[in-house]
């Protein structure tokens, strides 16, 4: 803190994100599928900061355990994007992958996309989240996934998941083991229709809007 500066005079600081276009268009929430699959996802720079490699080892337990009770669910995992990590998560993937069943595929990638593209993508999927340490400085792609209607789940450490997220949906970086029992529970949560409208709350581009029409006004 600088001196002479109130503690309650600072605010966090972040992006506003655009809003949805699909809301703005169509005025209703957004379609997901519903089926027993948890569609997760995760966009960026594959950097070692970002600790990617700790959400598909948390998927790959998350779907064990649904497995060993005999459940019918399962989750997969998109991500998106590429950097210097993009062939180890390749090959830690591949061995995922390869203690599934031959034609079901837990983790796919894609290459970078433009962020139209990326938003249309957070659109088929339900959950996003941000693994990153402290090394984050914002992570704006999870203010853009709860735009697009989609649930998330952050870190502690990084910027906009220990701002925007309560405790529920947060995870300390590299507590994998954590983010499965997350995991786990948004499954649940999927099949009981309860995932979905986890929200934006305060940080929304329209609650943006509205407070700085009352600062100017």
């Amino acid at each position: 803190l600088r001196m002479g500066v109130r503690p309650e005079k600072i605010i966090d600081w972040g992006y506003f994100v655009a809003p949805s276009s699909e809301k703005l268009n169509l005025g209703v929430g957004l379609g997901q599928r519903e089926d027993n699959v948890l569609r997760l996802l995760w966009v960026g720079r594959e950097l070692g900061w970002k600790r990617v490699e700790d959400v598909v080892r948390a998927v790959a337990l998350a779907n064990k355990h649904l497995l060993i009770v005999g459940r019918e669910k399962r989750i997969t995992l998109t991500i998106v994007g590429e950097g210097p990590e993009l062939e180890n998560l390749m090959k830690l993937a591949e061995r995922v992958n390869s203690a599934n069943p031959p034609a079901l595929s837990i983790v796919t990638f894609l290459p970078s996309q433009p962020i139209e593209k990326i938003r249309e993508i957070m659109r088929e999927h339900d959950l996003y989240v941000l693994a990153s340490n402290a090394c984050e400085g914002w992570g704006a792609a999870l203010n853009e996934a709860l735009e697009e209607g989609m649930a998330a789940i952050g870190t502690y450490e990084a910027g906009s998941s220990a701002t925007i997220l309560s405790d529920e949906w947060l995870f300390h970086a590299g507590d994998w083991r954590r983010l499965s029992k997350l995991l786990a529970r948004c499954v649940e949560m999927k099949a009981a229709g309860t995932l979905r409208g986890q929200g934006i709350g305060e940080w929304s581009a329209q609650k943006a809007a509205e407070r700085l029409l009352e600062l100017i006004g």
